[in-house]
C-alpha cells in the first residue's frame, strides 16, 4: 500500500495491527523510494511516478534449462518466450527493459541457445504483449497505443467437434457484423481458446472414494 502519513503514524499503525490478536503477527517492509513484491520492484521515478521492474533474490542463478537437454523444441522456445513475455509485462521503463533483455540474451546463448530462436521468441513477446496489454503506454517504444480492444474469449473443447465449431463461428461472423445492435454487443471476432477434455485418467482416478 501507499501510506501518505508520518512514519511515527505507519509504525503506529503497525503496533495497533500487531495487538488486535494474541497469536496473530505481522510482518512489515516499508521504504520512502521502493520496495520488493514477489517478484516486482516497485519503485518511484524523478517524476514521482510509480515504476516497476524485476526483482530477484540474492541467490537467484538464472539456473534455466540447458538447451541440451532432452526436452521438445517446442519447450525450449517456451523457456525464451515465457521468460521475455514476464519481462516484458513487470519493467515499465523502455531502457531498463532493453538492458534487462540483453541480459537475458547473454544468460541464454551462455545455455547455446541459437540466437535466432532467441530474437524469434523476443519478437513473439513483444507482438503479443502489445496485442493483449490493457494500459494504454507501450513500455517497448515509450509512445502511447491504442486502447485495448474489447475481446470475447469463446472457449471450445479440444477436439474435432470443438474445432468445428470454431470455424463455424469465423465463417458466419460477418452476420454478426452486419447486424447494427449485435455488432454493438461484439464488436470484434471472438478468440477461440481451447480446453483439455477428460481423459480415460479423469474419469477412472478419483481424488476421494465414494461410499
Amino acid at each position: 500500500m501507499i501510506f501518505l502519513g508520518s512514519e511515527e503514524e505507519l509504525n503506529n499503525l503497525f503496533e495497533f495491527m500487531n495487538a488486535l490478536h494474541p497469536t496473530i503477527k505481522f510482518t512489515f517492509e516499508f521504504s520512502h523510494s521502493s520496495i520488493a513484491f514477489l517478484d516486482l520492484q516497485i519503485y518511484i521515478n524523478s517524476k514521482r511516478g510509480i515504476e516497476t521492474t524485476l526483482y530477484r533474490k540474492p541467490t537467484d542463478c538464472m539456473c534455466l534449462l540447458h538447451f541440451s537437454s532432452h526436452h521438445s523444441l517446442s519447450c525450449k522456445e517456451s523457456v525464451i518466450y515465457s521468460q521475455a513475455l514476464r519481462y516484458i509485462s513487470i519493467i515499465s521503463e523502455h531502457e531498463n527493459l532493453q538492458k534487462e533483455l540483453d541480459n537475458l540474451a547473454r544468460t541464454l546463448l551462455a545455455r547455446n541457445y541459437p540466437i535466432k530462436m532467441i530474437h524469434d521468441c523476443f519478437e513473439k513477446a513483444i507482438h503479443k504483449h502489445r496485442n493483449l496489454n490493457p494500459r494504454n503506454q507501450d513500455t517497448l517504444n515509450g509512445s502511447g497505443s491504442p486502447p485495448q480492444k474489447k475481446i470475447t474469449p469463446f472457449v471450445v473443447p479440444y477436439s474435432t467437434i470443438g474445432k468445428d465449431l470454431a470455424k463455424v463461428v469465423k465463417q458466419n461472423w460477418p452476420l454478426i457484423e452486419n447486424e447494427p445492435d449485435l455488432k454493438q454487443i461484439w464488436p470484434n471476432p471472438p478468440l477461440t481458446a481451447y480446453k483439455r477434455t477428460s481423459s480415460l485418467k479423469d474419469i477412472l482416478v478419483h481424488s476421494a472414494h465414494e461410499p
